[in-house]
């Protein structure tokens, strides 16, 4: 009786084989487990990626749409054109008179206003850069904005301060040392019609030293004037690319402010 309950015994339990073959399966159970949590933590990492690309963009879009809005104000009523007896320079340097847009390109726009709420004139600029071999600009395309104080000099004298504000900017060329061709800034006119800023020469300023409209002759027209808002547009783009397509996603946000021209 001892020798086959003995026996018995040992034929109970799993054989080295069918344990490694056990072992096997479950390797193979839990490489998968482990390769769909991977892909998950990439996929989360890769929206979180894409939603402050999205916040950091729609804060800028947002921001330059306050500040546009503050353009021109305070404003003593000057205008760079004053009425005859008011030196149009000494309206222009007054430091309590903001001219409101003054330079506008499709990548560039500058402005003066009070956009802190300090009761001072600011000067403030966004112009697009391209990416060069400098320092810090390996993330451009970039936006970048300045604000200072007014100076008593004209307003196109006055040296801006950029800082970085948006990076990974995508360009039309697809060519990040290549932004000619992007369009940032639309500026429009009262009636819905956009200004084509190739007709002048792909820029419109408004210290160009001519008379001021009549308003009657339309002599010595200055059409930056005209101006009644200006359209915003970014396409931002994501530094990496999605883990299933490998393609960079972009985010693109737009905004329209009106403006005290």
């Amino acid at each position: 009786m001892t020798s086959k309950n003995t026996k018995r015994i040992r034929q109970d339990g799993f054989s080295l084989i069918e344990l490694m073959v056990s072992i096997l399966i479950l390797m193979v159970i839990m490489g998968s487990v482990f390769q769909q949590l991977d892909v998950v933590q990439k996929r989360s990492r890769s929206e979180e990626v894409k939603l402050d690309m999205f916040q950091t963009a729609r804060e800028f879009v947002d921001q330059i749409v306050r500040d546009i809005h503050q353009a021109g104000f305070p404003n003593t009523k000057l205008s760079y054109y004053p009425s005859p007896g008011v030196n149009y320079v000494d309206a222009a340097i007054d430091l309590n008179n903001a001219v409101g847009v003054y330079y506008i390109t499709p990548q560039e726009i500058r402005f003066q206003g009070d956009v802190d709420g300090d009761g001072n004139v600011d000067v403030v600029a966004y112009k697009l850069f391209p990416q060069t071999g400098n320092d810090g600009d390996k993330n451009c395309p970039c936006l970048r904005r300045s604000q200072t104080g007014k100076s008593a000099a004209l307003p196109m004298d006055q040296v801006p301060d950029y800082r970085t504000q948006v990076e990974n900017l995508s360009v039309v060329s697809k060519d990040p040392t290549d932004v000619s061709g992007t369009v940032i800034f639309i500026p429009y006119m009262k009636n819905g019609t956009p200004v084509d800023l190739s007709t002048y020469g792909g820029s419109l300023t408004k210290f160009n030293f001519e008379p001021k409209d009549d308003g009657v002759t339309g002599v010595g027209a200055d059409p930056i004037n005209a101006i009644w808002s200006v359209r915003v547009g970014v396409t931002v783009q994501a530094q990496t690319g999605d883990i299933g397509t490998n393609v960079k996603p972009q985010a693109f946000l737009t905004a329209t402010a009106q403006v005290n021209n």
